[in-house]
């Protein structure tokens, strides 16, 4: 048995890390967690090492995911790296709905909450323009009401 990290096993079975993954989880390749790293052990009777006929033409589709391309080679084998790789997809798919789905959460939330707070900015802005309409009521009025002060005759003499 040889330990290998998750992508040194990937490349030597030929598979996806993705995959590799899948098949930790499921218990069909054994490993365990060494700190933050994944590590597999690999048979090192079975498994091939690097050079495999039948993944050896490997493709990057449009998102960037390695896709291996069987050009011959055992069909069961092929079926089996098929079928990890599409339960991949479908975890992959399933997260990212996830992922879509609290965007769109949270985009409401916040939708809600810039409503909400634009109606308090109108009421604010309603308020004082209010208040200031008020304050020159109150101006008039307590100019109106005041007594006509007397002029003082020697007051023109010092503002020369």
């Amino acid at each position: 048995m040889e330990r290998a990290t998750v992508a040194e096993a990937a490349e030597r079975l030929g598979i996806t890390p993705d995959a590799v993954r899948s098949r930790l989880r499921r218990g069909t390749l054994s490993g365990g967690k060494d700190g933050e790293s994944w590590f597999v052990w690999l048979d090192t009777d079975r498994t091939p090492t690097g050079d495999r006929q039948d993944t050896d033409s490997r493709r990057q589709d449009a998102t960037g995911h390695q896709q291996s391309a069987t050009v011959g080679g055992d069909p069961a084998r092929s079926l089996e790296v098929l079928q990890v790789e599409l339960e991949s997809a479908r975890e992959l798919l399933t997260l990212t709905e996830e992922q879509l789905a609290a965007a769109r959460e949270e985009a409401n939330f916040l939708r809600e909450r810039i409503t909400a707070q634009e109606a308090i900015i109108a009421q604010l802005a309603e308020a004082q323009t209010e208040a200031w309409r008020r304050r020159d009521v109150l101006e008039a009025q307590s100019r109106a009401a005041l007594p006509e002060g007397r002029k003082r005759w020697w007051w023109p003499f010092g503002k020369a």
